[in-house]
């Protein structure tokens, strides 16, 4: 489900093998070149009163790390077959992460429960950008003016909107944008769903489950919404 494609692409050709699997809501991994895995804000399947109902999260990981510490974002716990060891920031293999403190909401945190880290990853060449619960426009704490893949809530309430989030992608300079964190008929939240984004972005590639970026590739789709494991199928929401 992709249109005019061709008005987004890129003359650098990089030398990675990066794989993004979205597992639904704001849980992500990256896979390395190497291999190495990494695993970013694991859910708890059932959470919300079972309005969480994505598949449990299964799989071999090297490390795992959390934004913060709200049980749709830090699960570990529920990471099958064997939780992953946490880390925060630093060097986890060939991932090197930082953490930037954002607000939950645009009240200082005040409403939605104080702040929330946005994530800067750096691995094989690539820069991505996890934006986690982020509730307030871009300002002054957040340092890069690029990157190469921002992974952004999109479903408001608990964090920004679509409308907001067309602030970030630009202030980021992104080249490679991933919705998070939006309602689905497996994610019963009071949040929206795919559609005002989409509408307001206009061109965009489907893809299903997973999204890698290949050695020598020199195009970057601007918006790519990878579908998670469902429950029931994606829509639009509400």
């Amino acid at each position: 489900m992709a249109q005019g494609l061709d008005a987004f692409t890129d003359v650098r050709c990089y030398d990675a093998h990066m794989r993004i699997d979205y597992y639904g809501h704001a849980a992500c991994s990256l896979t390395s070149d190497s291999g190495a895995r990494l695993l970013i804000d694991p859910f708890e399947p059932g959470g919300f009163g079972g309005k969480i109902a994505y598949p449990e999260i299964r799989g071999v990981f090297d490390a795992v790390v959390c934004t913060h510490d709200h049980l749709d974002h830090n699960a570990v716990h529920a990471v099958r077959p064997t939780p992953p060891p946490r880390i925060e920031e630093g060097q986890a293999g060939p991932f090197f992460i930082e953490r930037v403190r954002l607000d939950h909401d645009e009240y200082g945190g005040k409403r939605r429960g104080a702040t929330t880290d946005g994530l800067i990853i750096k691995v094989d060449g690539l820069c991505i950008f996890h934006l986690g619960d982020v509730g307030q426009a871009p300002d002054g704490r957040w340092p890069i003016t690029q990157c190469d893949v921002l992974l952004i809530p999109i479903g408001g309430f608990f964090t920004i909107g679509a409308f907001q989030a067309r602030e970030w992608i630009r202030r980021s300079g992104a080249r490679l944008v991933i919705p998070i964190h939006y309602h689905t008929e497996s994610c019963d939240l009071e949040i929206h769903g795919l559609a005002t984004f989409l509408a307001l972005e206009r061109e965009y590639k489907w893809v299903s489950g997973s999204y890698t970026l290949e050695t020598g590739d020199t195009q970057f789709s601007r918006v790519v919404v990878i579908e998670p494991p469902q429950v029931k199928k994606t829509v639009g929401g509400p």
